[in-house]
C-alpha cells in the first residue's frame, strides 16, 4: 500500500509515540529541527 508523504509522516509519528514518551518525542523533534536550520532557527527579533 502506497500513501503520500503526509499520512507516511503521521504513520511514523504514530508509531514513534507508541515507542516513546511525548516529551522524548518532543526532544526528538526539536533535534531534527535544529538540524535541519542550526544555530538560526529562531527568527532575529530586530529583523522585520
Amino acid at each position: 500500500m502506497k500513501l503520500s508523504g503526509k499520512h507516511n509522516q503521521i504513520l511514523e509519528s504514530s508509531t514513534a509515540h507508541n515507542r516513546r514518551t511525548k516529551r522524548a518525542e518532543a526532544q526528538a523533534r526539536l533535534e531534527h529541527h535544529l538540524e535541519l536550520f542550526g544555530v538560526n532557527w529562531e527568527v532575529p527579533k530586530d529583523k522585520p
